[in-house]
């Protein structure tokens, strides 16, 4: 099972208003890193119960992007706005995406094509590191209260404690294993 938003990263997408992707993936054991392939059986439903592994997957979106939104003054949520590291821009916000702006574009050529991008210089770490945190404390958090919800059913109730681990996959990722 994969419920998603995903604007897989590309300016092409210019209709996306979801600034996250969230998703949850189910697939086989030999699939662990991997999104399950669709077949015409999963897409009816019919394959749900030969899977063997569900994962919760976040992956924010625009990641630097949005930090810099939520850390700058209203009106940059409004404008592109793109992040650059030495000579590309490593991402850019959907406005800007709009405009032409992409991904690993260099910074001459994404002022060509976007002459009103700001461009914010994103090499110190640090400041995504603290939002990577808060976000990955925040899923921790939903994680747990799932668990709850799970340990409360009576469908579910065992008497072993149920655990579900979590982990990072980058800064704008998480994952959380609910097997059991």
């Amino acid at each position: 099972m994969s419920l998603h938003h995903d604007d897989h990263d590309s300016s092409s997408d210019s209709d996306a208003s979801v600034d996250d992707h969230f998703s949850i993936e189910c697939g086989t054991e030999g699939r662990r890193n991997h999104p399950p392939k669709k077949s015409s059986s999963m897409i009816r439903g019919a394959s749900f119960m030969l899977w063997s592994r569900c994962v919760i997957h976040l992956d924010v979106d625009c990641f630097y992007c949005q930090c810099e939104e939520l850390d700058g003054p209203p009106e940059r949520r409004e404008r592109p706005i793109a992040i650059g590291q030495k000579h590309i821009v490593v991402t850019c916000n959907y406005v800007a995406r709009k405009e032409g702006v992409k991904k690993l574009q260099s910074r001459t050529e994404a002022q060509r094509v976007c002459p009103n991008l700001l461009i914010i210089e994103g090499s110190d770490l640090e400041r995504y590191r603290q939002h990577s945190r808060r976000i990955y404390n925040a899923f921790r958090q939903g994680i747990e209260n799932l668990r709850l919800d799970l340990t409360a059913s009576p469908k579910t109730a065992s008497s072993k404690r149920m655990e579900i681990p979590s982990s990072k996959g980058g800064m704008d990722e998480m994952y959380a294993d609910l097997t059991g």
